[in-house]
């Protein structure tokens, strides 16, 4: 996945605030991981890479990728760009 506007988003965010959005988002990426038995691969900026089928067989591995793609939308909607200012709005991702 990568952010929609990351781009912009980080020139109008602090540093700080730019590394706060990332572990917020990210620390629920992992915890979907976990959820679902998926693997990640790497974080690299605003990119987030994961896989299935990799360190365990799993049979179903692309519905178990897509059930984690929806759940990762949904945890993005809910994940605001800055804390202390929800005029920003809600993060989204592409999949």
């Amino acid at each position: 996945s990568d952010i929609v506007g990351y781009t912009e988003i980080s020139s109008k965010l602090s540093p700080t605030k730019v590394s706060d959005l990332l572990h917020r988002l990210y620390s629920k990426f992992d915890h979907l991981c976990e959820e679902y038995h998926v693997f990640k691969v790497e974080t690299v900026g605003d990119a987030y890479m994961c896989v299935t089928n990799l360190s365990t067989p799993q049979k179903n591995h692309a519905r178990i990728m897509a059930q984690f793609s929806f759940a990762a939308v949904k945890a993005t909607s809910e994940t605001l760009v800055d804390e202390e200012d929800p005029s920003k709005g809600t993060v989204q991702i592409r999949v």
